[in-house]
């Protein structure tokens, strides 16, 4: 039986497992959407989703030229 990946982070009921997917999804919202990115600071393992600074850099770059604002909630 092939392996299935688990999605790594879910927004509004959709499950993702790559940055490719998410900014996918996320290209298609309308401008004044809000993504708040919470996380965590408990990792299981395999969350590759933003866990970098340039990815994360990156990541908010898209979403600002698209004019949706994306609030980060700092883990602690």
């Amino acid at each position: 039986m092939p392996e299935t990946k688990a999605p790594i982070v879910v927004v509004g009921g959709v499950g993702f497992n790559s940055v490719a997917s998410l900014k996918k999804f996320l290209g298609e919202q309308p401008a004044g959407t809000v993504v708040e990115w919470n996380p965590g600071c408990e990792r299981i393992g395999g969350e590759p989703l933003l866990s970098s600074e340039k990815e994360l850099s990156e990541f908010k770059m898209y979403l600002e030229k698209r004019k949706i604002k994306f609030v980060l909630v700092p883990s602690g």
